[in-house]
């Protein structure tokens, strides 16, 4: 299963640009409700009302970021510490950009575990402006179903 995060940059005619995050915060386990490996996408479109389009995009490059690791997507070799950041990045083009992390990691022997990472969804634009977003992923040991889908 892969849960997926919408992000909608949008422009004015004069110019300002501002972002659209659904969710804010998303849910993820190790694995969903049928045994599948559960991972995240964020994916980057454009309001197609912005000015410009579509012949001129006005996205660069879409970065997340997590400043907390190991994150439950980091994938470290045993023995070794984890990065000091996770960064997932991916320029964008005329149909956006998208980013994907590895499978969710299991964190936690207690099966009632949650924790809640704070990441950072940074959007570059092509006249080098920087938008910038703090949501959360919050993790649980548990399986993921479709009704926690429909909660988020």
């Amino acid at each position: 299963m892969e849960r997926v995060v919408n992000i909608t940059l949008y422009k004015d005619s004069v110019g300002a640009y501002s972002l659209g995050v659904f969710p804010l915060t998303t849910t993820v386990a190790p694995l969903d409700d049928e045994g599948a490996p559960v991972s995240l996408r964020w994916i980057l479109r454009e309001n197609p009302e912005n000015p410009g389009l579509p012949d001129a995009p006005n996205a660069r490059r879409l970065t997340v970021s997590f400043s907390q690791t190991p994150t439950p997507f980091s994938v470290v070799a045993p023995g070794e510490p984890p990065p000091p950041e996770e960064r997932y990045s991916a320029p964008a083009n005329f149909d956006g950009a998208e980013v994907v992390t590895p499978p969710v990691r299991d964190l936690d022997d207690d099966e009632k575990a949650i924790r809640l990472f704070k990441y950072t969804i940074l959007v570059e634009t092509n006249d080098n402006q920087e938008l910038v977003v703090d949501p959360h992923v919050r993790w649980r040991r548990r399986k993921i179903s479709r009704d926690t889908l429909l909660q988020d």
